[in-house]
């Protein structure tokens, strides 16, 4: 995946958020809530905004760092149908004269949207959807921003800030028809035509109905009071031809059906943003245009998709179900047309297929991850103005931590991606990129051990062999292969448990807990396997073509310690910062090693080999016996507890002493026949 725009994207998961700042502005202080820029915005009058039809005159500050731009004469009003309803509010915000909010490179604009988020927990849907639809072939997605909001000298939350769909230059590019025709004006009214097909069509100002399904249309642009009826005529008179092709007998000629009509690119592309979100309402409200001298209708922006990717619960999980089946709206049937022929199948699953291979699921997970830890500060101030844990509106799945719903989003992108995979079809015959489809992100070989080095050092990573388990650096030695190559379990999401074949015992994050945060510099250990244990989960972060290992719980990453090359240097938890594409001693890389034993072998062997524990509780002394016929490497026998701390150390035919040790459960490891054993006994 060496692709310039995955790594910018990968960049922003490192941006360092600064510390809060306070600014000066018109003899007041202004607090920088988060690294995200913060907007306060307060109503001439002081009221509260009721209305999504009446504009509230405003006046905005933008605080970034010690900048702070100020926007006078500002207009503000609701915006949003159902989302509207709910306690945050979105918005709509209109500037006295055009902007470039968003920055070089964007729409400049009068008219602006403000998103809450607020049935989607993670506060990503709507960018992941607009980053998915681009990948996927769209023309125009909507850029956005994440920023805090103060509304009145209240904080209100993370929002979004975000195009407003319309015909302009860095939105949708087409001719626009923004002067009122005079009668008998020959001006070319084939274009352009900004329109939405939605349920909610019928309130907007000019709108028409489809003669074939009787889908409500509205018309953007051009605007209610620039569009003429001959305009409006003219686009209501083509989009009837269109539907009219497309659920003829012939639609599937194609030159008699409907693909003269439609840009099939734009149309694929949409098709495939909506399935592979799982949008409820994808086919519900559908916005599409038609340029100029240009017999296509092109389908997009794609847009409200804060309860896709498996947020809906009135329809239940999504991760198995074709939208154009089980979503909402009368655009279903569109799609669910053009999808029974074969040629628009094909493409579908032609595009689809490349953009697997090039990598779309990697890149939508990174994207997750960067976003996710960019809003990082704000998404904990947001959750502590708006409880994560009640459900808002539609929500499937509710959760106790952020975390815990990025992960889920993550997971249905994989599982998601594997099921449109084996459903869309694969002219080209191209592979899924995992190994195992929706439970290895990596594409690891899951058959083999693998050595982790660090790239500093050129050191594979090692654990000592003196009972304390700890894990360190270590010069390769093939001697020392039982220690130095690791299993690596994918679990969940992109996360993965490292666990030595040998000893059978996981890579563990030993951080402290001081007041909800975790202190740096505790050196990595090996513990017993617990899957409830999320310090034992760690993700491969891409970073400078190496890998970044972060732990799930801490959010702490690997580093080998002050970047010494002693065998037995500690491999400790430490900062996981921007810090890591410029650091070779947090950076690491794998490498293939032994093919991993055949786990049923093993069961089989020790199903047939008869091993006994015995506890003598007035010595204290465990002892362990092991049939003469069975061949014991080293005769090496060791005893932990189910903290992973290394109590003694014994040989086959002797006692282990345990005196002074609690009631309880421990382990004893050994290896027999090239493979590693243990077993659990209770001490009464």
């Amino acid at each position: 995946m060496n692709r310039t725009h995955f790594i910018i994207v990968l960049l922003l998961s490192f941006l360092l958020p600064p510390a809060a700042q306070t600014a000066k502005g018109q003899n007041q202080d202004f607090v920088q809530f988060s690294n995200l820029p913060t907007l306060y915005i307060n109503t001439y009058d002081g009221k509260a905004i009721t209305s999504k039809t009446n504009y509230s005159l405003a006046t905005m500050w933008r605080v970034e760092g010690d900048s702070i731009a100020v926007y006078d004469s500002l207009q503000i009003r609701g915006r949003g149908n159902s989302t509207w309803k709910l306690a945050k509010k979105p918005y709509r915000i209109k500037f006295s004269s055009k902007q470039k909010f968003l920055g070089k490179g964007y729409a400049k604009a009068k008219n602006w949207t403000m998103m809450a988020n607020h049935v989607d927990k993670t506060l990503l849907r709507n960018a992941l959807a607009s980053f998915i639809a681009k990948r996927l072939g769209q023309n125009f997605v909507p850029a956005s921003m994440h920023v805090d909001v103060a509304l009145n000298g209240q904080y209100i939350g993370n929002y979004q800030v975000s195009d407003h769909v319309d015909v302009r230059k860095g939105r949708v590019e087409i001719a626009e028809q923004d002067v009122i025709m005079a009668s008998g004006d020959t001006t070319d009214i084939s274009g352009g035509y900004l329109l939405q097909l939605d349920g909610l069509a019928a309130s907007d100002p000019v709108y028409f109905t489809t003669n074939t399904t009787g889908a409500a249309v509205s018309i953007k642009s051009p605007d209610e009071d620039v569009i003429n009826p001959r305009q409006k005529s003219y686009i209501q008179n083509y989009v009837n031809s269109f539907e009219r092709k497309l659920f003829s007998s012939s639609f599937r000629d194609k030159v008699k059906g409907y693909r003269p009509l439609i840009d099939s690119l734009s149309m694929a592309s949409y098709f495939l943003t909506v399935e592979y979100s799982a949008n409820a309402d994808g086919y519900y409200s559908i916005y599409f245009y038609k340029d100029r001298n240009d017999p296509h209708l092109y389908f997009g922006p794609c847009w409200d998709y804060d309860i896709a990717f498996n947020n809906c619960y009135r329809l239940g999980s999504l991760t198995k179900k074709m939208m154009t089946e089980s979503g909402y709206g009368t655009g279903r049937r569109w799609f669910y047309r053009a999808y029974s022929d074969t040629w628009f199948k094909q493409l579908s699953g032609r595009i689809w297929h490349r953009a697997i291979a090039d990598g779309l699921m990697y890149d939508a997970l990174a994207f997750v991850d960067s976003v996710a830890k960019h809003i990082d500060e704000s998404q904990q101030l947001n959750f502590q103005r708006w409880d994560i844990a009640q459900r808002t509106w539609d929500e499937l799945m509710l959760f106790s931590t952020y975390q815990e719903g990025v992960d889920y989003l993550k997971r249905f992108l994989v599982d998601r991606a594997a099921y449109l995979s084996s459903q869309l079809p694969n002219p080209e015959k191209l592979p899924f990129p995992t190994c195992e489809p929706g439970r290895n992100p990596l594409g690891l070989d899951l058959a083999r051990a693998y050595y982790i080095y660090n790239v500093g050092t050129a050191h594979p990573v090692d654990f000592l062999a003196d009972g304390s388990n700890l894990v360190c650096g270590w010069k390769y030695d093939d001697s020392r292969k039982a220690s130095q190559q690791w299993r690596i379990e994918s679990v969940t999401g992109d996360y993965y448990r490292i666990v030595s074949p040998d000893s059978k015992l996981a890579i563990t994050d030993m951080a402290t807990e001081t007041e909800g945060a975790y202190e740096t510099g505790a050196q990595l250990q090996l513990m017993e396997t617990d899957d409830a244990n999320d310090r034992q989960l760690w993700k491969f972060v891409p970073t400078a073509g190496n890998y970044c290992i972060e732990n799930k719980q801490t959010r702490l990453a690997w580093n080998n310690s002050h970047g010494m090359s002693d065998n037995g240097n500690p491999i400790i938890s430490w900062t996981n910062n921007a810090d890591n594409v410029g650091k070779t001693t947090r950076q690491w890389y794998l490498a293939e090693g032994d093919p991993l034993p055949d786990e049923d072998a093993i069961a089989l062997l020790e199903g047939d080999v008869d091993y006994r524990i015995t506890y003598d509780p007035v010595a204290e002394e465990v002892f362990i016996r092991i049939p003469n016929d069975a061949t014991v490497r080293k005769g090496v026998i060791h005893l932990f507890d189910l903290q992973g701390r290394h109590i003694d150390t014994g040989t086959v035919g002797q006692p282990i002493s345990m005196t002074g040790q609690p009631r309880g459960i421990y382990l004893l490891t050994w290896t027999v026949q090239g493979h590693s054993r243990s077993i659990k006994f209770l001490k009464p």
